[in-house]
């Protein structure tokens, strides 16, 4: 993976990390490079997203009572 999906997916991480917990993290249309991690439980609102991982899942939730 390159710089820019590194950094890519890293923006994404710190922000569904930075919902509060039952918060709702809105994603724009576009591409997400992943794969990212859900830790607590809140609403991941895709809004025409595509989330993507070159290997393995492109979403890992770890938690109980998560929306997508």
């Amino acid at each position: 993976m390159d710089d820019a999906h590194v950094a890519a997916r890293a923006a994404l991480q710190a922000r569904i990390d930075e919902t509060k917990r039952t918060g709702t993290c809105k994603l724009s249309p576009g591409e997400y490079a992943g794969p990212v991690e859900v830790r607590r439980p809140i609403v991941l609102d895709g809004g025409g997203a595509t989330l993507w991982a070159r290997e393995g899942p492109a979403l890992v939730v770890h938690a109980s009572g998560v929306t997508l």
